[in-house]
């Protein structure tokens, strides 16, 4: 009877032992990997750039290009960072007429075909002009004409009254003005003189031959 719970007493122990020793063999091989994720994660957010790092990094990049475009080593994209015309852009056009040696100059703002346009552009849209100055509050355009401006006449009879004609082909209705003045009621040698046709070269001379005329 001593000796079955003697037995007994042993087989609960061996199998208590067993029991304890199964438990920290789990235990330690689950500490050991929990360890090794921790490690492992560590080690990939310490190859991973911080917030601040991220940053700088950036504010970097950003300075090299800038100064890398200063520099006219980056191209920038076409059509950037050009001065373009807009509606408050004042445009002077001056004119060079080569038959006449007058110059003439026009002021007025920008047009409605002109708007949005660049340098570039302008020139494609007039490449009879000359860009002396391109700027979003100013733009000049200067050409060369073959040609008398329009300040230059000739004063004839036309239809028994007296006609006022551009001596310039750039008009396409070269009559200017008609005096109601019946010529038969003026001298022979006027009427002759308007027969001729009288070349006339200003606006001020234009004025007093007509009030000769009509004087």
């Amino acid at each position: 009877m001593r000796r079955r719970k003697s037995y007994k007493l042993v087989t609960f122990c061996c199998l208590l032992f067993l029991i304890i020793g199964f438990g920290f063999g789990y235990y330690h091989d689950t500490w050991n990997d929990t360890k090794k994720e921790e490690e492992q994660l560590l080690t990939k957010q310490n190859r991973q750039l911080s917030p601040g790092q991220t940053q700088a990094l950036e504010s970097n990049h950003i300075t090299a290009v800038t100064e890398a475009q200063e520099r006219g080593a980056i191209d920038l994209p076409a059509e950037e960072d050009q001065e373009r015309i807009d509606y408050d852009t004042k445009v002077i056009f001056k004119r060079n007429y080569l038959k006449c040696s007058h110059k003439t100059v026009e002021e007025l703002q920008a047009p409605d075909e002109m708007i949005n346009l660049t340098r570039e552009t302008l020139k494609e849209h007039y490449p009879e002009w000359k860009i002396e100055r391109f700027g979003i509050d100013e733009v000049i355009l200067s050409t060369d004409v073959d040609e008398k401006c329009l300040k230059h006449y000739i004063v004839k009879e036309y239809n028994g009254k007296i006609g006022v004609y551009y001596q310039s082909a750039l008009v396409e209705n070269p009559l200017k003005q008609l005096i109601d003045i019946n010529i038969q009621q003026l001298r022979d040698e006027d009427r002759e003189k308007l027969k001729q046709g009288i070349y006339v070269n200003s606006d001020q001379e234009l004025a007093q031959i007509i009030e000769d005329f009509t004087s």
